[in-house]
């Protein structure tokens, strides 16, 4: 018999906020880059649709906002779901941060794009977003040791395409704290930011 700490309608409804983060996310990056005048989704970063000074900011950051409180919300219902293994928590723990860390990186350290990646407060976003984009992928790691079915093996091959891609999109690039954004910059961080969405609806709705 399942025994739940939350009333199963509350746990159904954090798990489904999984679900529409990963849509808002994902619809808020195409529609933001469809509205920028000569964008280009391949070769520029997903960070200077919500950058400081961006005509794109005033409704990019408040929805990437709102997709990151629904993360949260997902990981509530992750935590307290009626899964046997550790390591669920363990991933519910690392979204949950995962989510903080964009936040604060977005709305306290904008990308300015006029200046390096080295200097203040562009070098404070890298630094901020990518301990959040290592927790997210630990937390794919930690879904593996916890799940026993195909998703095991879904997230086993999402690892392995973000490795294959991060190798070609930043081929002949120089390596830096947060990676160097090489010619390819926007299909690299595309190809995470919408795998990690996708898998995290694919999990919200296992556990539905």
């Amino acid at each position: 018999m399942r025994i739940y700490l939350i009333p199963e309608i509350l746990r159904r409804l954090l798990l489904f906020c999984g679900m529409a983060a990963a849509i808002l996310t994902i619809a808020t990056d195409i529609v933001a880059g469809l509205c920028t005048n000569n964008y280009h989704f391949l070769s520029q970063s997903a960070n200077l649709l919500s950058a400081a000074r961006a005509p794109t900011r005033p409704y990019v950051l408040p929805l990437n906002l709102t997709a990151n409180v629904l993360m949260i919300a997902f990981s509530l219902g992750l935590w307290f779901s009626p899964h046997p293994h550790w390591a669920m928590r363990v991933t519910a723990g690392l979204i949950l941060a995962s989510a903080l860390l964009s936040s604060v990186a977005a709305a306290f350290f904008p990308i300015h794009p006029e200046l390096s990646y080295k200097d203040y407060p562009n070098n404070i976003n890298v630094i901020v977003m990518g301990v959040g984009v290592l927790c997210f992928f630990l937390a794919i790691i930690f879904s593996v040791i916890g799940h026993n079915n195909w998703f095991r093996y879904f997230s086993i091959g999402l690892l392995v395409l973000f490795l294959l891609e991060d190798i070609i999109a930043t081929r002949g690039t120089q390596p830096s704290l947060g990676g160097s954004p090489g010619p390819l910059v926007g299909l690299q961080e595309r190809t995470m930011i919408y795998g990690e969405m996708f898998w995290m609806a694919l999990q919200a709705l296992l556990l539905l």
